[in-house]
């Protein structure tokens, strides 16, 4: 289990670290491979891993309208827990941040980890105005040794590709906002997936013979719709689900996540749940009674169980952690 330090400072007892730094939303494939070659690095170097992320991304804080993360926050970093790094840094863009420049940005990660090795990705900005680049990122480590001599080495790794694009949390934000569950899965190494506390509603579901779990999620939801997906329960069991993306189909204002399990009664109310998008079923269609959409989940239900029961195995093998 990673141990998480909120704030940019020094950790004590550290002599030498490997560190990564960016923000790592979604920890898609490409994140992945630069978190797991800092793991292994720093085991052969019998030193400190270290993911440093951000609580506040530079578009929340400069942005009118930042686009939204693909994770809560903290299921950010409950993904990027399972890759195995010793320590995950989450660093606020506070006014103090903002204004360091590229030089003291890295004049700070030598003196608070004492890093021995830096990965990041060919596209990594750092300092004031982004004017920090994988290039003067290694002109500062040439600095370094031979101000402090301390060898510092700066591996930059190339974007991943998928279907000739690169593999970037863009383009899982926009395979989800598409209903797109197969890129999105291929991207992430998982099935896109969002979390929350299950809430009390209006009970419709469970009057009408389809009891639901409701949701607020902390990251962005997928494109309006009905998808197949699993449910995980507080972390253990995963059930098989229908889930539902949108406005209720009576008098509806607000965008709202609601999960139909299969074949489960318990009650949910007050667990946290984590829904998995497997496959986008339908659109969202009007309804008119209270009977028609009872025909409709029913018709949803049977064509949910059809697939899983040709494919479910498959779907299983699919929905595995990052590697």
């Amino acid at each position: 289990m990673s141990k998480v330090i909120h704030g940019f400072r020094r950790i004590p007892g550290i002599s030498s670290s490997v560190i990564t730094i960016g923000k790592f939303d979604g920890v898609h494939r490409g994140h992945q491979k630069l978190i797991g070659h800092v793991v292994r690095s720093a085991r052969r170097k019998k030193a400190v891993s270290i993911v440093i992320t951000f609580r506040r991304r530079y578009e929340d804080t400069h942005f009118a309208h930042p686009l939204p993360r693909l994770y809560s926050l903290s299921d950010n970093i409950d993904r990027l827990s399972a890759l195995g790094p010793d320590y995950i840094v989450v660093i606020d863009f506070s006014p103090e941040f903002v204004i360091l420049s590229a030089r003291e940005f890295f004049q700070k990660l030598i003196d608070y980890y004492r890093i021995n090795e830096i990965a990041i990705g060919e596209d990594f900005h750092f300092g004031r105005g982004k004017e920090g680049t994988p290039a003067v990122m290694k002109c500062f480590a040439k600095d370094a040794l031979r101000d402090y001599r301390r060898r510092i080495d700066v591996k930059v790794f190339p974007f991943l590709r998928y279907r000739n694009r690169k593999v970037a949390t863009s383009a899982v934000r926009e395979a989800v906002a598409e209903g797109d569950c197969r890129s999105a899965q291929v991207m992430l190494g998982d099935f896109f997936s969002c979390s929350g506390t299950v809430a009390k509603g209006k009970r419709l579901g469970r009057t009408i013979g389809f009891p639901t779990a409701k949701i607020s999620a902390g990251g962005m939801l997928p494109r309006a719709g009905v998808y197949l997906s699993f449910v995980r329960i507080g972390g253990v069991a995963a059930k098989p689900a229908l889930t539902f993306i949108g406005k209720a189909a009576f008098h509806g204002a607000a965008v709202q996540c609601e999960s139909h399990l299969l074949d489960f009664s318990n009650n949910l109310y007050g667990k946290r749940i984590q829904i998995f998008f497997v496959r986008y079923l339908r659109p969202v269609r009007k309804i008119s009674s209270v009977d028609a959409l009872k025909e409709l989940i029913a018709s949803d239900v049977r064509n949910a169980r059809r697939i899983f029961a040709r494919s479910t195995q498959w779907l299983l093998k699919q929905r595995r952690r990052p590697k």
